[in-house]
């Protein structure tokens, strides 16, 4: 087993915690005055079909539930409104508000953010972890770490998309 492939994947990957006030679309961190986006992984198993193998498809599905209405600058909720900009966001590529200069992407403020996982692997995450497939079986099929996909799974009960399952 190859740690290093392990390790990038998982690194950065940051813990909320699970005590905290939660909704299905977002949870407040008062102490750091932020709101993390995340989604059920239900949802994805109920849209789920063969077009989720596919990069762009998974990426547009996953990025939409993340960002459904407006897209603003996490530094300054600035509405995004170049062109340039929004293709960048949503092509998963770096993008900078044209208002404070800070560099963003569409991972930042969310669940995935600093994670190393493609939109892909997050689809299959969630559909593996919402079938109830052993985390060693995960691990070796998205060549991961078991206990990060302990991790995962924890970060996706916090929108509530496992409470029914689990």
């Amino acid at each position: 087993m190859e740690i290093i492939n392990t390790v990038e994947k998982t690194e950065g990957c940051k813990i909320l915690n699970a005590d905290t006030s939660l909704s299905l679309n977002s949870i407040n961190q008062e102490e750091h005055g932020i709101s993390v986006k995340g989604f059920a992984i239900k949802e994805l198993f109920e849209s789920f079909n063969v077009g989720f193998l596919n990069e762009e498809i998974c990426r547009e599905w996953i990025l939409k539930r993340l960002h459904p209405n407006i897209i603003k600058c996490p530094a300054c909720d600035s509405i995004i409104v170049d062109v340039i900009t929004l293709n960048n966001f949503w092509s998963l590529k770096r993008c900078r508000c044209k208002q404070c200069k800070k560099w963003f992407s569409a991972k930042v403020g969310t669940i995935f953010d600093n994670g190393q996982l493609t939109m892909s692997e997050i689809g299959m995450l969630a559909i593996f972890l919402y079938l109830k497939v052993p985390h060693k079986v995960i691990a070796e099929k998205l060549n991961m770490h078991p206990v990060s996909i302990g991790m995962w799974e924890k970060k996706f009960k916090m929108f509530g998309s496992l409470k029914e399952v689990i």
